[in-house]
């Protein structure tokens, strides 16, 4: 009997992503997607936080404008599955607490991987997921964009009314 091994593939753009719990460091959940406003997911691990510098830095002038942020919110969230047992936990959220603080902002923790595995998202890699308040999927990608890739994403939000320069 031969064994087969089941890999999830990246939700694709226009379906419906399903619904996930995220918590941030304190304990609070947050359910995406959100009914009330397009979300984009930047969801990686320690590893993943090299790819993208060209993204990263677009979405960080774009989310430096509070109408844009009222159109549209970047939330953050850290893949720290194979962290998730003691003690390292608690080194973890201690990293991830001074990371939000010198960044000023939430950074959401993955302790299971289960956004990962619900969204078939790329382990190790940067992954950008935006998803509309219906749940549709409107960008995912995993990986290095490319600046045709960028340029893409750039056009979607613009296309949500935010002022991408």
């Amino acid at each position: 009997m031969a064994l087969t091994s089941l890999v999830a593939a990246l939700i694709a753009r226009g379906a419906i992503a399903p619904p996930v719990e995220l918590h941030d460091t304190a304990g609070r959940t947050r359910r995406v997607p959100d009914q009330k406003i397009p979300i984009l997911v930047i969801y990686e691990d320690q590893d993943g936080g090299k790819d993208n510098r060209a993204a990263k830095e677009l979405l960080g002038r774009i989310n430096a404008a509070a109408d844009n942020r009222a159109r549209c919110e970047a939330i953050a969230v850290a893949d720290v599955e194979k962290y998730d047992w003691w003690p390292a936990k608690k080194y973890v959220l201690a990293d991830i607490q001074k990371s939000e603080a010198q960044k000023k902002t939430i950074i959401y923790i993955d302790w299971k991987g289960a956004v990962r595995k619900a969204w078939g998202l790329g382990k190790g890699k940067n992954n950008l997921i935006l998803v509309a308040p219906d749940g549709k999927v409107l960008w995912s990608s995993t990986g290095t964009l490319s600046q045709p890739q960028v340029d893409e994403l750039s056009g979607i939000l613009r296309g949500l009314g935010l002022h991408v320069e």
